[in-house]
């Protein structure tokens, strides 16, 4: 927590939020030997993969955001820590045929097809549609969505460079990259595959973007369809929270401090100079706390719009009108993702009983009814999203997923998740009532209850359908909204993933100025996913890469060297 005694010790650097962006970027400047703080606004360290409770329950745990990652997070926490061992072990998700994913279009009772490791779901897919036109237009679609995924790489690599490189580099090797960057998924998959059934069964994982097909990149198409499947979901043993935890500690052993209840008010800039000189301590003796180097890892929007006095803000990095209520808003190129409506449901069960593996299911909003259109099916969701019949649906089992907890006591406890992608303006009208309240808690009139009310019931119908053994075991039923994820995440309109990942944020040289991690202010910098992509595997690369960006060439050439020294020395057994 955090105290004035504190904020006595002289610090090198200050982070504002305690992400996976912002905890990895501390981690790694501690080990160039920087002095770190990290302020936390929550009363709980790691950003998205905080755990939390509902209502002292603790014999369920459940996931603020994390709900499963890559098995490269483990490396990424191992280079951010710089130990010799992982100090995490991140576990790959799957039934016994590999599947991790399971893609449902409409009926939530009906089997859907089955997303597997090392994409071996792509031959069940080939068996699906045998005709000659379906296997062309497949083809034509795995070999661009293929080249894709191989540009990804090189594209986060330019992350790295200043930008007047950065032109240069992209027009010698990204322009076939950029060419389907610029356009939505649904664009190009509508171009390449007429059978809409196969086109949904391909974009059938597209909530993890935070942002529906005809808004996000066809490059986050191409990694969630061709990508991810090739690495496969894992998730942490011991809970997402363990993440949090060893960098915590990574960061403590090398003299820097993670202080919680520390929301900043401020950044402090030396008008005169161009320069950051700390920030402000939104407490009762508004404490300054100073250091010549500030990164937020809170978000483009909570940087720009709330933490930065409006005076020093460059042009264009924010709008130039404001909202009704006086409040700065993103620039015309920048927008929130989608905000989540999530079930936080405890039931009281033994998994085996219930016979679910380590795997999620996602519900699609198409069926035969409307010829498996889910482009359509997506947009007529979004347009009146308790009238359809048919609603965009993650359900995930946290408590299966973590081996140690399967492993542990609570064996006759399920930890079951619902997530439907949102619309923050659905809840706009309630925000003001959040806002004012001393408790924090939400508006308890009897419209937003009676909202509330309505999808706990659409989500719970959608629940039995598809588990229909959970009746009468359901321990309790706990309904967030986007309103909670502004508050307990700090994020400005809720978005589930930060900024929204449209085409203009892979191509846009504008775009790409306004999200650089070095910012016009001399010494202060943006990191996590709004620096780089959506993901906590990218959120910690992205910390990472802005440390390697403060630290310069020669700082950064040297911690590669150490990384060399540890691998020859467990090669060498020494």
């Amino acid at each position: 927590r955090y105290t004035d005694e504190k904020a006595k010790k002289g610090y090198d650097v200050i982070i504002i939020g305690s992400g996976m962006g912002g905890l990895s970027c501390a981690a790694s400047l501690s080990r160039f030997g920087l002095t770190v703080l990290v302020l936390e606004q929550h009363d709980v360290a790691g950003g998205g993969t905080h755990t939390f409770h509902i209502d002292g329950k603790t014999d369920y745990e459940f996931d603020s955001g994390l709900h499963y990652t890559v098995p490269q997070s483990a490396e990424l926490l191992q280079l951010a820590c710089g130990t010799r061992m992982k100090p995490v072990e991140i576990s790959k998700m799957g039934e016994s045929d590999g599947c991790f994913d399971e893609v449902v279009l409409g009926d939530a009772s009906k089997k859907g097809f089955r997303v597997k490791h090392n994409q071996k779901q792509i031959p069940d897919l080939r068996k699906m549609f045998p005709s000659s036109k379906d296997q062309h237009e497949l083809n034509e679609f795995l070999k661009i969505a293929t080249m894709i995924n191989n540009c990804i790489p090189l594209w986060l690599i330019s992350k790295v460079f200043p930008m007047w490189f950065r032109k240069i580099y992209k027009y010698l090797f990204l322009t076939t990259f950029t060419k389907y960057a610029k356009q939505t998924g649904e664009e190009v998959t509508t171009n390449l595959i007429s059978n809409k059934k196969m086109a949904a069964y391909l974009l059938g994982l597209w909530m993890d973007t935070g942002s529906p097909p005809d808004r996000h990149s066809f490059v986050m198409t191409a990694a969630l369809s061709i990508g991810f499947p090739k690495e496969g979901g894992a998730f942490p043993d011991g809970g997402s929270k363990s993440m949090a935890t060893c960098l915590i500690q990574a960061i403590e052993l090398n003299g820097g401090k993670v202080l919680m209840r520390a929301r900043v008010e401020e950044i402090l800039i030396d008008t005169k100079t161009n320069c950051v000189k700390g920030v402000r301590i939104n407490n009762k003796t508004k404490t300054e706390i100073f250091a010549n180097t500030v990164i937020c890892a809170a978000g483009y929007g909570n940087l720009y719009t709330r933490l930065l006095p409006e005076s020093v803000v460059p042009d264009g990095y924010m709008s130039k009108t404001k909202s009704k209520n006086g409040l700065r808003q993103l620039p015309k190129k920048l927008e929130n993702s989608g905000s989540w409506v999530m079930a936080n449901i405890g039931i009281k069960i033994n998994p085996k009983e219930a016979g679910i593996g380590c795997s999620n299911v996602w519900l699609m909003p198409c069926s035969e009814k409307n010829g498996y259109d889910l482009f359509q099916g997506t947009r007529d969701y979004f347009k009146d999203p308790l009238q359809v019949e048919h609603i965009p649906m993650m359900i995930t089992f946290p408590s299966i997923k973590d081996r140690k907890c399967t492993l542990g006591e609570k064996k006759e406890r399920l930890t079951c998740q619902l997530l439907s992608v949102a619309d923050d303006k659905w809840f706009q009208k309630w925000e003001n009532e959040l806002n004012n309240s001393s408790s924090h808690k939400h508006p308890q009139d009897g419209e937003y209850e009676i909202f509330k009310s309505k999808w706990k019931a659409k989500m719970m119908k959608i629940l039995l359908q598809r588990y229909p053994i959970f009746k009468d075991k359901i321990d309790f039923f706990d309904l967030s909204t986007p309103l909670s994820i502004k508050y307990y995440l700090n994020k400005p309109g809720g978005g589930a993933i930060g900024l929204d990942v449209t085409p203009s944020r892979f191509y846009d040289d504008e775009t790409e100025q306004l999200l650089d991690m070095k910012t016009p202010i001399n010494g202060l910098w943006l990191t996590g996913e709004d620096a780089l992509l959506c993901g906590q595997p990218l959120a910690q690369l992205s910390g990472i890469l802005t440390s390697w960006r403060i630290v310069g060439f020669f700082g950064s050439f040297s911690f590669v060297l150490g990384i060399i020294r540890l691998a020859i020395s467990d090669l060498l057994g020494i």
